[in-house]
């Protein structure tokens, strides 16, 4: 590089600077798109683990309230018995069922295989 005056050299400089500014911005773009990307896809996984942290303790809540509910004395004689006795049944087996009231348990049907 040879400078013959000193315009040269002030337009030169200037090149080199302007060069570096934009590779040192380019850089930068990359790095902080970089990052940012990164950090969608943090956010992602934690969401998905949230999500499946609160399905198992809905699982493990719904799972505890239908465990109450088939080892009680009253279901357990509410499904033994035949219709009549599960007519006059059904309001104490209901009342039981008051404390566990849960928008997931909707209601319940009595199902026999022995027809």
């Amino acid at each position: 590089m040879k400078i013959r005056k000193l315009s040269d050299l002030n337009k030169n400089i200037t090149y080199s600077v302007s060069i570096a500014f934009l590779i040192v911005f380019i850089i930068s773009i990359i790095i902080f798109s970089a990052l940012y990307l990164f950090s969608v896809e943090k956010q992602k996984k934690l969401e998905i683990s949230k999500v499946q942290s609160a399905n198992k303790l809905l699982q493990a809540n719904l799972s505890e309230k239908l465990s109450i509910i088939a080892n009680s004395n009253i279901f357990l004689d509410y499904l033994r018995s035949g219709p009549m006795t599960r007519k006059r049944l059904e309001p104490d087996f209901l009342s039981e069922l008051l404390p566990l009231k849960n928008s997931v348990i909707t209601g319940m049907v009595v199902i026999d295989n022995n027809n």
